[in-house]
């Protein structure tokens, strides 16, 4: 009748450590880009209903169009150095090779830090605080739904390699 509430580490435990070497891709059920463009989109509509703003002016408008340039460049760098591992950085498509170069050597997970960067600097620059405080629970989403998903997959695609580049670089930053 009543369910029990979860704990914070139980969150991911229906997950496997491990998936299959014989999965086509990561059974990923939310699409990175369009959980992105949803809080963008649902931050506006609270902006819209409730009219909120930010101050700073054309500081604010410089900084953010910097924070998205970083994003724009760190993406560019990601994406880089997928075409030069000849694998596809689309969630969609099975990986033909572990990328571990260029940024991928600070952050297991850098392109999804590129879209934060982003779509928090293009808000800050419409001055829309609302989706910049959606890209919170976006964020939180992104990481059980995806990456941990993700992981499992390239820890069974990958075994000992991926483990190995695991300890060696961190999730985030």
């Amino acid at each position: 009748m009543f369910r029990r509430k979860k704990r914070r580490d139980e969150w991911h435990d229906h997950l496997p450590d491990r998936l299959p070497r014989d999965t086509l891709v990561a059974p990923i059920k939310v699409h990175p880009m369009a959980l992105f463009l949803t809080s963008l989109f649902f931050g506006w509509a609270v902006d819209a209903l409730t009219r909120w703003r930010l101050g700073g002016g054309s500081i604010r408008i410089w900084l953010a169009v910097a924070v998205m340039i970083g994003g724009l460049a760190l993406m560019m760098w990601a994406i880089q150095q997928y075409r030069r591992a000849a694998t596809s950085p689309d969630v969609k498509h099975k990986p033909e090779a572990l990328v571990t170069t260029g940024p991928y050597r600070f952050s297991r997970n850098p392109m999804y830090l590129a879209f934060c960067g982003v779509v928090a600097g293009l808000a800050v620059a419409l001055n829309l605080p609302g989706a910049v405080i959606a890209l919170v629970p976006a964020a939180i989403v992104l990481h059980y739904k995806v990456v941990l998903i993700e992981e499992g997959f390239l820890r069974g695609m990958f075994g000992a390699e991926f483990d190995d580049y695991c300890r060696r670089t961190r999730r985030w930053l």
